[in-house]
């Protein structure tokens, strides 16, 4: 049972990191199954409750952050595109006066 596994005490996050790495692959994942299902009891749970919640918001922020990269990388471009957007319109316009010109002519 993993709430009884001696070899980490589950009280600090070297250990909980430890436990994470000996489970793996989608060791987090089984800590967080385990954790949800009530294997690890008292101070062991709270603190890996403590842990994960701490590297959710980790997570978060982390998503966050590169999502407001993201919308500031497609803002730049965005605006790039109207002002040649705006360079193309008035050349457009500049041709069709000339058109318009030469036909009166």
């Amino acid at each position: 049972m993993p709430g009884r596994d001696e070899k980490h005490s589950m009280l600090d996050d070297a250990s909980i990191e430890g436990w994470i790495k000996d489970h793996d692959p989608d060791g987090a994942t089984k800590l967080y199954t385990c954790w949800s299902r009530g294997d690890f009891t008292g101070a062991r749970a709270r603190y890996i409750a403590e842990y994960l919640n701490r590297k959710n918001a980790e997570a978060a922020a982390i998503a966050h952050f590169a999502s407001a990269q993201r919308d500031e990388r497609a803002t730049v471009a965005a605006e790039k595109s109207a002002s040649w957007a705006g360079w193309a319109l008035a050349i457009s316009l500049a041709a069709l006066a000339l058109s318009a010109v030469a036909l009166i002519k």
